[in-house]
């Protein structure tokens, strides 16, 4: 699975609650980081951190800033922290996933695409993520079952209907080569009966 594979939500969010200055700072760092001002975002990321250390979604848009630095491991320590303050908090768990995924650490990335599921079930990005993990792996049904539950949350998902349409060509492909396999091997069996009873 490469890059381009994984479906992301990968822009700061806002808290539900606004605590810090009445929302002010994290709705300004939001501003800069979706304008490309990249280092004012972080400064103010970092002011809202200064007031509230664990504060989720300024370790949230502060990890988002780590990883289009490539800084990808201070990135997921900031989502990992992100998500011990906020357990519920799916956008953190799916983009720590996809993170996770480009290191190729399978294992982790899947954990979190659950969780994300487990949270949101209707999130079709988690979903479609997962598939192409499973995909990659050569994990078909379980591939099929998420690219499946993609389209039922998000059917214009063009990604996920080409990703189907190879997993299910994939499994047609194995379930023929296996009746080949089943209809050489009574084949043989039967023409192995023959010849014993011809040199009787």
């Amino acid at each position: 699975m490469t890059q381009e594979d994984i479906a992301k939500r990968d822009e700061p969010t806002l808290p539900i609650t606004n605590d810090l200055d009445g929302g002010r700072i994290l709705q300004e760092a939001l501003m800069h980081f979706q304008n490309g001002r990249l280092s004012e975002a972080e400064g103010l990321y970092q002011q809202a951190l200064a007031q509230q250390p664990n504060h989720p979604h300024a370790l949230y848009g502060l990890g988002l800033l780590r990883y289009q630095n490539g800084q990808v491991v201070q990135a997921i320590a900031l989502l990992e922290k992100a998500i011990a303050s906020k357990p519920d908090f799916v956008e953190a768990c799916n983009n720590l996933a996809n993170m996770y995924a480009e290191l190729g650490q399978w294992g982790k990335a899947v954990t979190k695409y659950l969780l994300a599921i487990k949270l949101m079930p209707e999130f079709a990005e988690a979903h479609y993520n997962l598939g192409a993990i499973y995909q990659a792996q050569n994990r078909m049904e379980e591939a099929k079952r998420h690219f499946q539950q993609t389209l039922i949350c998000k059917p214009d998902l063009a990604a996920a209907r080409e990703s189907l349409g190879e997993v299910l060509r994939f499994i047609a492909r194995t379930v023929a080569a296996k009746q080949v396999e089943a209809n050489v091997s009574t084949a043989t069996l039967v023409q192995t009966s023959i010849d014993f009873y011809d040199q009787m």
